[in-house]
This record gives C-alpha cells, sequence and structure tokens, in this order.
C-alpha cells in the first residue's frame, strides 16, 4: 500500500509549531507589552486546539505503540525540564538541596501536552464509531466534560489533567474528520467562499482580541484553572471553544496541499521543536543579562523562527524517535 502523505497537515504543523514557540518566547520575554499581550492571546486562542486537531487527524487505534513512545519521552522530559530549572537557580545562587522536590504527576512546562496524548491514545478504542450520529454524541458530550471541568477546584496541575479534559473536543473534530472529511468535504466543493469566510471569521476574532485584550485572561485560553480561582465562567469556556474554531478552518481552508520547500519539512519534525523549546527558552531568559529580548518583539519573532528552525533538525527527530521502551 502507497502512502501518500498528506502536506497541507505538514504545511498547518509548520505555522503552529512556529506560533508555540513565539507564544511562549513572548510569555517570557515581553511581559507588559501591549502588543504582544495581544498577540499572544491571538496565538493561545487557536494554536494549541488547531494542534490536537491535527494530532487527532493523524492518531490511529494502536495504544501499545504509542505508549511505548510517549511514555519514556514525557519521563525524560520531565528530568530534563527539572534539571534545566535546578541549572537557572544555580546560576542564580537561589538553588538549594532543600528546593529539589522531582514529581513525575505534575508536567513541567509544555509536557502536559505528551499526556494528553496519552489519554487520548487510551480512549481511542472507546470513541471509535462510524456512525456520524454517534461520533457528534461524543463530540458534545467531551464539550460539555470540558465545560464542567471548571467546576473542579481539586484540578490544579495534576497529570495536567483540566488542559486533558477541556481540549479533547478539538482532538476527537481532527479524529473524525480523518475518514469522514467533513470540513474537507465543504472546503473541496465550496473553496472560494469557504476561504472568504474563514479570512473574515478570523480577522474578526483578531479584531475582538484586539479590541478587549485587557478584559480576556490568558488562563481562559489555556484552560488550567478551575472557575473558583478566576472570573472564567462556563458560558466564557464556550466563547473560548467556539474562539477556537475559526483559526482551525482558516487553516484548513488556506494551508497549501502541496509539498512546501523547507516548511513542509519542519512540519514533519515538530516533535523535536516542540520538546526542545521550552527548556532552551527557559535557560535563555536566565542568561539574557543585557536584556536583548525584553520587549524586543523583531528579535523574539526572529529568534523565534531561528529556535524552531534549528530543532526541528532530522537529527533530534531521529534520536528522540529512539527514546522507547
Amino acid at each position: 500500500m502507497v502512502y501518500n502523505r498528506e502536506y497541507k497537515y505538514d504545511n498547518m504543523k509548520a505555522v503552529l509549531i512556529y506560533l508555540v514557540v513565539l507564544g511562549h518566547m513572548l510569555s517570557k520575554f515581553a511581559i507588559g507589552n501591549d502588543t504582544a499581550d495581544i498577540i499572544y492571546k491571538i496565538i493561545f486562542s487557536f494554536h494549541m486546539p488547531a494542534f490536537l486537531f491535527v494530532s487527532g487527524y493523524f492518531a490511529k487505534n494502536d495504544s501499545k505503540t504509542v505508549l511505548k513512545s510517549l511514555v519514556p519521552l514525557y519521563l525524560l522530559f520531565q528530568m530534563v525540564n527539572y534539571l534545566v530549572g535546578y541549572a537557572v537557580k544555580i546560576r542564580e545562587g537561589t538553588f538549594s538541596v532543600d528546593s529539589i522536590n522531582i514529581q513525575f504527576f505534575t508536567p513541567r512546562y509544555t509536557l502536559w501536552y505528551l499526556l494528553a496524548l496519552l489519554v487520548y491514545q487510551l480512549l481511542i478504542p472507546l470513541v471509535s464509531t462510524d456512525n456520524k450520529r454517534h461520533r457528534i454524541i461524543i463530540t458534545g458530550l467531551s464539550v460539555l466534560a470540558g465545560i464542567l471541568m471548571g467546576y473542579n477546584e481539586d484540578t490544579a496541575n495534576f497529570m495536567g489533567m483540566s488542559r486533558i479534559v477541556c481540549f479533547f473536543p478539538f482532538f476527537l473534530m481532527g479524529y473524525y474528520e480523518r475518514d469522514g472529511r467533513y470540513i474537507t468535504g465543504i472546503i473541496g466543493k465550496h473553496r472560494t467562499a469557504v476561504r472568504a469566510a474563514t479570512a473574515v471569521l478570523f480577522l474578526l476574532l483578531v479584531f475582538i482580541t484586539a479590541k478587549y485584550y485587557k478584559v480576556i485572561d490568558s488562563t481562559w485560553l489555556c484552560h488550567t484553572e478551575s472557575y473558583h480561582d478566576t472570573d472564567c465562567t462556563w458560558y466564557i469556556r464556550i466563547l473560548v471553544y467556539l474562539a477556537a474554531v475559526p483559526g482551525i478552518l482558516f487553516l484548513m481552508a488556506w494551508s497549501p496541499e502541496k509539498k512546501i520547500p523547507y516548511i513542509s519539512v519542519l512540519g514533519q519534525n515538530t516533535l523535536s521543536v516542540y520538546l526542545l523549546h521550552a527548556p532552551a527558552i527557559v535557560y535563555l531568559k536566565s542568561v539574557d543579562r543585557l536584556h536583548v529580548y525584553d520587549g524586543n518583539l523583531p528579535v523574539i519573532f526572529i529568534s523565534s523562527l531561528l529556535m524552531t528552525v534549528f530543532f526541528s533538525w532530522k537529527g533530534f527527530n531521529k534520536i528522540l524517535r529512539r527514546v522507547r521502551i
């Protein structure tokens, strides 16, 4: 059987992984910058929902193989992130033996995503169905679960559970899209109209975010806190869910379907970028004594691009894919 690679999703992943890196760079080096805050909130309104949509699209009902890879990667980078954190403390002179507290049930930085994929992979046998009505019901129930999760005061960051539950609908949407071709079918039949509509919707999202960015709390977009810990409510969470849709549809409608030099290859090597950029940014923040990055948006944008390209080197991915049980 010949596998025809779907370059559209590689191109989508290339854009999304750059936005992941840029978002984290902005959160570290542009605190208090209004323009950066607007860009950050626009990115976080859709980039992880879109990433999980693509992850769901390529998910397979093969839990054993996936778990053999994801579990050791999670454990390895949990340790890496702790060690980088301690290295930063040593450099700053704030480290003490008493401060060592390594936990594996509280994901560090971006590692909640690996835990999410682990949980979703285990759930695939339970949600797999060819019945369109059942798919709608299951997706609807996952949205309801995400809304209700906000009432749980004890989620904290244990196993990244709040994010795992809240982002599950987007993974399901991607998983069902693979053979259902619901969105792809509409785009194929009405490409021009869909592109125009998604462009308008996405620009509307950008406009609303820019106008009300001081009202929008970034924790609403990350799904890290309960309703009791922030002023988020069940209807705000519904709005956040809806806000993610224009970004996903925009990428689906506008991403080229053919192979693009460098960009498509970058999109095929996002795992190493995702895992390596977070500890790199943490350490970079500690050594930026001249404050070259602080508030300097052009430098942040360019540095984010260079970091994305560097960590997408195939050699990194080859090494990471050998990390297996």
